[in-house]
């Protein structure tokens, strides 16, 4: 089986005001610049995302949607994907088709963090905004969380970029 791409990624930085509930609030415009950075370096990793999920709070559809830029992917949002719990996002990401050879899920800490961990067999990242863990997948996607992945690459977007 040809090898895959996963990238788990949480949000851009979202505005902070006590006028708008969490659901609700945007991504700041320093979050929207970082998320189209990370995404061209995205792209020039692993290629063209072909299947984002997301969570569907706006400031994580807007990451998905600036993070897969102009590639032709399909963008499936999902409400319970908002704040879910690792098991949720595992499970979630057992519904990527099985012909997508790059994809991403972009959600919310502590869930986001959780599944890298799990995914990767250690306890080491705790995701920033636009914090991304990218990992090789050699299994179907339906197999995720039944063995460890090997990492890729980490991007802590205050430091670096894919």
């Amino acid at each position: 089986m040809q090898h895959k791409w996963l990238w788990i990624i949480r949000h851009g930085h979202a505005a902070n005001s006590l006028d708008i509930p969490d659901f609700e609030r945007p991504l700041t415009q320093q979050g929207q610049e970082r998320a189209l950075v990370i995404g061209r370096g995205i792209r020039s990793t692993t290629g063209a995302p072909e299947f984002v999920l997301t969570s569907s709070a706006p400031r994580a559809t807007a990451t998905a949607k600036l993070l897969a830029g102009e590639s032709r992917a399909v963008i499936k949002e999902q409400e319970h994907l908002y704040m879910a719990s690792v098991d949720t996002l595992l499970a979630a990401t057992w519904s990527i088709p099985s012909d997508i050879r790059a994809a991403i899920v972009v959600g919310h800490n502590p869930g986001v963090s959780h599944l890298a961990n799990l995914l990767a067999g250690q306890t080491e990242y705790r995701l920033p905004p636009l914090g991304a863990v990218c990992f090789e997948v050699k299994t179907p996607w339906e197999d995720l969380g039944s063995c460890e992945l090997r990492v890729n690459r980490f991007v802590n977007p205050n430091a670096d970029v894919p």
